[in-house]
């Protein structure tokens, strides 16, 4: 599938990258906004689950303090927010055995197939659309998100200085 070609991009350079990153994030935003409002969730809903996801797949559990680090929250709106994502059934908290005054987060199985529902097709959407990219070009691709994320972040966190 051939992707639409924004109207009128900018010139080729730095310019036209941010612009087609911004309109990128504009899709996201509205992809995702229209799941959480299918599931009865706000946006900061939306990314908590997000960092919970990429915690457990990355192996790292993420206890409450680290979501409200994650989320800029303070601890108490990181608590409603916690519990209202178990009330709706989104969220799991789980007590270490060893020390049980440790807390983790894990999505709830309802709530990873309610995702695996909107964004398999999606997937398989942006697999097709990418088939024509080398394994090199890949690699590009791939370091340039990380980049682009990585300065993201930064401008960001300078915001909370």
């Amino acid at each position: 599938m051939k992707p639409e070609t924004p109207e009128e991009p900018p010139p080729l350079g730095d310019q036209r990258i941010i612009r087609l990153l911004q309109l990128l994030t504009v899709e996201s935003d509205q992809f995702v906004e229209r799941f959480g409002a299918q599931h009865g969730l706000h946006r900061t809903d939306m990314n908590a689950l997000a960092f919970v996801l990429d915690a457990a797949q990355r192996g790292e559990p993420i206890s409450p303090s680290s979501l409200s680090a994650r989320l800029g929250l303070s601890p108490s709106a990181t608590t409603a927010l916690i519990d209202r994502l178990e009330t709706s059934g989104h969220l799991e908290r789980h007590r270490d055995h060893r020390d049980r005054r440790r807390v983790t987060l894990t999505m709830s199985e309802t709530a990873m197939d309610a995702g695996r529902r909107l964004f398999t097709p999606l997937g398989e959407v942006f697999a097709d659309s990418w088939a024509d990219f080398t394994d090199e070009e890949r690699e590009t691709i791939v370091r340039f998100l990380i980049h682009s994320i990585g300065a993201m972040r930064d401008v960001r966190e300078d915001w909370n200085e």
